[in-house]
């Protein structure tokens, strides 16, 4: 395919900005005119495209199966980062589904299936996400003596092709 020019706009003395669609394009060159130069042609620079990677949560200050009583307050660490911004996080949970005998083991088909949000941070197109010392009381989360709840780090990336999916971290068993 013939190269294809694009204009840039001026944005300071030294910089300038613009648009370019990298479809199978494998390098490209800068022309520059200054003045009443003859215009300038720069070497071939090559284009590398990095496939995004799905946002990585974390929570500590709980083991991943754990017992707690109903009016326990817990101490939670929450992190998650992208490789090009995160655009929400959120801390979620949901009743633990039961196996075909009822007891227990998840029996999800849909690893994204009944999580319902706790509390959601606007990420800010940031790559690195933390909230220390949140503290989660477990009644808040309508749970019964006896429930066992699935407790998780959710994250929305900035990647355009995956706009308003939500990543699932780690997933953490609470029997209260």
């Amino acid at each position: 395919p013939a190269p294809k020019m694009q204009a840039l706009t001026r944005v300071s003395p030294r910089e300038f900005s613009g648009e370019i669609a990298l479809d199978g394009a494998l390098s490209y060159r800068l022309e520059t005119l200054q003045g009443d130069q003859p215009v300038e042609t720069s070497k071939a620079y090559p284009i590398r495209t990095l496939k995004d990677q799905e946002p990585k949560m974390e929570i500590t200050g709980i083991d991943r199966r754990s017992e707690f009583a109903i009016d326990s307050a817990l101490t939670l660490n929450l992190t998650a980062s992208d490789d090009f911004g995160l655009e929400q996080v959120g801390l979620f949970y949901r009743r633990a589904a039961l196996d075909d005998t009822g007891s227990g083991g998840a029996a999800r088909a849909n690893l994204d299936e009944g999580w319902q949000s706790i509390e959601i941070w606007q990420g800010g197109q940031k790559r690195a996400f933390t909230q220390a010392k949140y503290n989660l009381a477990l009644a808040a989360l309508q749970a019964a003596e006896g429930d066992r709840i699935e407790l998780a780090l959710r994250a929305r990336d900035t990647d355009p092709a995956r706009k308003g999916v939500w990543t699932t971290g780690p997933i953490f068993e609470i029997q209260v």
